[in-house]
Order: C-alpha cells, then sequence, then structure tokens
C-alpha cells in the first residue's frame, strides 16, 4: 500500500528532517528548493549528505527531479557493520555531515566506523576539536553510547577551506534503547580549557590566539589552559590557516564550547581570538546545561527516550532547535513544555518521549 508523504518546501532544516524520517519510518517530499536564481536545486553538501545517508542505511529510496528543486525520500533502516568512507564536500565543514552519523549510528545494526574526509575546521560548522571535546563526553551522558561501548572520534589530518585534505574518523556502537534524560543543573564553571592550532603558518600564530584569549578570560578564572597544535605538513591540509576552540567545564560536568577559524579574508589571530572568547562568555552567562550548538541532538534523544518526563535547562533556543521542536511533533508526536527561569536567560524544556526501541538491531 503506497503511504502518502509529508509535505516541505524549501532546502531549510533538510538534515533534520532527513534523520526525522529514517527514525521515524515516514517518508516526506520536500518541494520549492531555490527555485528560482541562476543555480536552482540542491547544493553540493547536499547532495552528498544524501549519498553519506544512503551509505549509512539501506532499503531507502530516492527521487531527485530533474532540477534538483524536489526531492522525495521513502526511509530504510541504519544497517552499520561497515566501514564507509565518504568525501564530503569542501563547502561545509566534516561536523555538518557528523551530526548525521551521530544521531542515526546508535539506531543501527552493528557498531558504524565511518571515515569523513574533507574540511575539519571552519567559521560555520562545528569543528572536530568541538566533536572530541564536546560531542562524544555528551552522547555518553544522553545513553547514546555507554562507556563500555562509547562513540570514538579521532582527527588524523586537519583540513582548512579551501583546499580541504583533512580526515577523522568516527566509530559508533549501537544502543537498544533510551533512557530519560535530565539536564538541569548547569553548576558553576571551574576551568577552561582549549587548543589553538594552524597550518602551514608560523607557530607564533598559535601563540598570538593563545595571548589574547587568556588576556580575555583571566579575568573572569584563573584555571585556564590552552595548548598549541601545529600541525606537521602531512597533516595540515591542503590550505593555510589558523583557529582556536574553547571547551568551558562546570562543576556539574556540563560543557560548553565555542570556536572560531580563520576566514579565506585577511585576519589577525587576535581578532580569531577574540570571537571565540567572548562567544564562549555569551554561552555561560545563557546559564545552559549544553552549548547553544548541541540542542538539537539533545531535544531529538529526550523525543526518542523512554515514556517519562525529560528534563533540559538551556540558553536561548536557535532557530534550528525551534524549527526542529515542531518537526518533532509533526514526526513523532512529542511535545515540549518550554518554561522561562526567572532571573536568567535560560529555558527549560521538559517532554514524555515516545520510547523508541533499536528494531534494526533485530533484523537478519
Amino acid at each position: 500500500m503506497k503511504t502518502s508523504s509529508l509535505q516541505f518546501r524549501g532546502a531549510a532544516h533538510l538534515k533534520h528532517r532527513l534523520i526525522l524520517a529514517t527514525l521515524s519510518g515516514k517518508s516526506i517530499k520536500v518541494t520549492d528548493i531555490r527555485p528560482d536564481g541562476l543555480a536552482p536545486g540542491l547544493r553540493d553538501y547536499e547532495i552528498s549528505l544524501l549519498r553519506l545517508l544512503d551509505a549509512l542505511t539501506t532499503g531507502m529510496t530516492l527521487e531527485i527531479n530533474e532540477t534538483g528543486t524536489a526531492v522525495r525520500y521513502v526511509p530504510g533502516y541504519v544497517r552499520g557493520g561497515d566501514e564507509i568512507v565518504h568525501e564530503c564536500a569542501t563547502s561545509r565543514g566534516i561536523g555538518y555531515y557528523a551530526e548525521l552519523v551521530f544521531m542515526l549510528a546508535p539506531f543501527g545494526k552493528k557498531t558504524t566506523r565511518v571515515v569523513l574526509k574533507g574540511v575539519t575546521n571552519n567559521p560555520l560548522d562545528e569543528s572536530v576539536d568541538v566533536l572530541e571535546a564536546v560531542t562524544v563526553p555528551l552522547m555518553r551522558r544522553l545513553g547514546l553510547c555507554t562507556h563500555s561501548e562509547p562513540v570514538h572520534v579521532k582527527m588524523f589530518k586537519r583540513g582548512l577551506q579551501p583546499g580541504a585534505g583533512g580526515e577523522m574518523v568516527i566509530t559508533c556502537p549501537v544502543i537498544p534503547k533510551l533512557d530519560i534524560i535530565k539536564l538541569t543543573d548547569p553548576g558553576y564553571v571551574k576551568r577552561v580549557r582549549g587548543v589553538a592550532f594552524s597550518c602551514r603558518v608560523s607557530p607564533a600564530f598559535s601563540n598570538r590566539l593563545i595571548d589574547e584569549t587568556r588576556r580575555i578570560l583571566n579575568d573572569f578564572t584563573g584555571d585556564v589552559f590552552i595548548y598549541s597544535d601545529h600541525a606537521e605538513r602531512a597533516k595540515a591540509g591542503n590550505s593555510p590557516g589558523f583557529g582556536i576552540t574553547l571547551v568551558s567545564e562546570s562543576t556539574t560536568h556540563c560543557l560548553l564550547a565555542t570556536d572560531a577559524t580563520s576566514s579565506l579574508n585577511e585576519q589577525e589571530p587576535e581578532q580569531c581570538a577574540k570571537l571565540a572568547a567572548y562567544a564562549l562568555l555569551d554561552e555561560i552567562d545563557q546559564g545552559g546545561c549544553i552549548p547553544s550548538s548541541h540542542q538539537c541532538m539533545v531535544l531529538l534523544a529526550m523525543a526518542l527516550s523512554e515514556p517519562d518526563v525529560s528534563k533540559l535547562v538551556t540558553g536561548k533556543l536557535s532557530n534550528a532547535a525551534i524549527q526542529l521542536l515542531r518537526d518533532i511533533r509533526l514526526f513523532l508526536g512529542v511535545t515540549f513544555k518550554i518554561k522561562e527561569q526567572e532571573g536568567s536567560e535560560a529555558l527549560t524544556l521538559s517532554c514524555i518521549g515516545v520510547g523508541m526501541v533499536n528494531a534494526a538491531r533485530n533484523r537478519h
């Protein structure tokens, strides 16, 4: 029997809708994807994302019209078990593609190992440094992996735009189901850690990043340590550049992170350091338990968790998170309750999960 597809217009939030469609088993149809202009339809990074989704799953059906302005997706199931090597489009960072892996691979049949090649650090997407320092520990707290079978993220080469050349490996085990999630106490910041990197430029750039960052953050805490990572030529990718990643840890083990990478135009290391440092202070000021960049991952995990109350305290919701809440209600029938905290910008979100079980583990 042919089932109807959920209808959407425009390319915005395509990745999260593909994830929800795969996990819920509901097909989607997206129309009016950039219908105007000289280059209508899907962009290269969206096509690359669809290829990665095809590699992660089996049994899916994908229909794209001639101009690329309409897509119909009928999901299969996440298989896992194979090593996937994927060349990412260099217009987006590896972090853009890694989110798809982190959200789908735990619900596969077997442990998934994915090699992603492309841009490891760019101004738009989460850096691989943030994935290693924040995303992996957060997945453990969410129950998307266990202490005995953790998620592993390893970067072998850095790669900056436009030449790329970076490479990382994600190893993600499967889980049977998700327990309820409670992230409600942000605590107080006790330390800040970070890494300042440079590729195919003088190592002095890393030192300038560190000095400027410490100048700003030492007014708030004395426990600031940032190490320098000057990539060897064989591991420095194909383009020059520099950047910094900062991670704050609280007394309740909550991690907040920001990063900044040199843009393609001329940019001083001090300017890059200021962007990262002030962004981290803004994240801390909002009073949440998670970085704003990880809101979508946590909200989805809450919706998929056991049918009991899950709670999250976070800062101001991003536009992507707001739209994801609407899409979660559409795909999964889960509605979130949002409450403002007095005297703070923080929000408390709660929901009752659908109790999703990993059915792919029982497939033969």
